[in-house]
């Protein structure tokens, strides 16, 4: 096949992921009721997951591929074929081949999607205009937090564009406009500050690029964040009490008193190897759990941790290593929002799971 046959291969297949993975984002994101909803989610799953594998299987062609495949075939066995362990290889497969760039380009259109998708069924009084718990607008989204975290990602999106392979940073005047326009929706519309502070903290990246490239102290640092803000939120949760530290309580109200919901389920629930059967008790913030690495420890259980935040990690540096310092950028401000939101594990909201799992392949970014 020519090198034309081949582009128009891979640009029909970002269309079918794009529409699969619309589909199943809808279902996770927006709050519609039905019956069905469940089966719809588990069905395009999936889909992407034997789309993918028909994708891939011409371009099996290293011994290293075949390890990968093996790898994610153990990963399924260990958590015994769970909805989530299926969603981590079922993303993997699919992305395997897709260069980063195209990745986050194809967030980017299921995102906008999302956001039509909500504020269309909405108005038109199929889903919730508001969060009922709290009055806030979330144009048919299940809370603030989750439109809010969607249009922080996708005004950062629209500072690039992609010239010969690789994200450019395009800062116009109108670029700064539409940023600036979706920080004051996320502080006074949606109040939503950990979107808000994504945003800021993006930019404040921008200036270290040629540290993060050359500086071998400075990646060696962005490996081991994620690892510190696992280790740090739980540590925090354990020692937390009424009788804290200032400091300790004052991060608590800032974070609108996750530590302190973190402290309960870790005090009063054990802590498991693998995916727990715990529930979120409704009584406790209405039952919002919020926080990546907490969640991931005590519902998805300790191994799944440390393989999601090793392959954090490993993304992180691999990115580094490989010249991609913007995308790189993206995925530390998950990581780091990641502390207080469950925007990581949420791969219907951005790409850092699906980088989490593909850091494992050894030809990851070679492709």
């Amino acid at each position: 096949m020519d090198e034309f046959g081949r582009k128009n291969n891979y640009k029909r297949y970002e269309y079918i992921l794009v529409i699969l993975l619309s589909i199943n984002s809808i279902v996770n994101n927006i709050n519609i009721t039905s019956n069905i909803i469940n089966q719809i989610g588990l069905f395009s799953m999936m889909l992407i997951f034997i789309v993918g594998i028909i994708f891939d299987v011409s371009k099996f062609n290293s011994l290293s591929h075949y390890i990968y495949l093996i790898f994610l075939v153990c990963f399924l066995v260990l958590f015994r074929f769970s909805f989530f362990s299926f969603s981590i290889a079922s993303l993997a497969i699919a992305f395997l081949f897709i260069p980063v760039n195209n990745i986050v380009s194809i967030y980017r259109k299921i995102i906008i999607i999302q956001l039509i998708y909500g504020f269309l069924t909405s108005l038109a009084g199929l889903s919730p205009l508001k969060n009922p718990q709290t009055g806030v607008l979330t144009f048919g989204f299940v809370n603030e937090n989750g439109i809010g975290i969607l249009l922080a990602i996708l005004g950062l999106t629209f500072l690039f564009t992609e010239r010969n392979g690789q994200l450019v940073f395009n800062l116009k005047w109108y670029n700064i406009v539409f940023t600036i326009l979706i920080t004051g929706i996320e502080v006074l519309l949606f109040n939503d500050n950990t979107a808000a502070l994504m945003i800021v903290f993006f930019f404040l990246l921008l200036p270290l690029k040629e540290y993060f490239l050359k500086n071998r102290a400075f990646q060696l640092v962005s490996f081991l964040i994620p690892i510190g803000l696992a280790v740090f939120a739980f540590w925090v949760s354990f020692n937390y009490s009424i009788t804290s530290a200032t400091w300790v309580n004052k991060l608590n109200s800032l974070m609108t008193w996750r530590i302190d919901t973190w402290h309960y389920y870790l005090t009063n629930y054990p802590l498991t190897y693998f995916p727990s059967k715990l529930q979120t008790n409704n009584k406790i913030l209405f039952g919002a759990f919020d926080g990546t690495y907490t969640y991931l420890g005590l519902f998805n259980g300790l191994i799944m941790l440390v393989i999601i935040v090793i392959g954090l990690a490993l993304a992180n540096i691999r990115l580094l290593l490989n010249k991609k310092f913007y995308i790189f950028a993206f995925l530390l401000c998950f990581e780091i929002s990641g502390f207080a939101e469950n925007i990581v594990i949420n791969y219907y909201q951005c790409f850092a799971l699906v980088f989490a799992i593909l850091a494992y392949s050894k030809n990851w970014l070679k492709d």
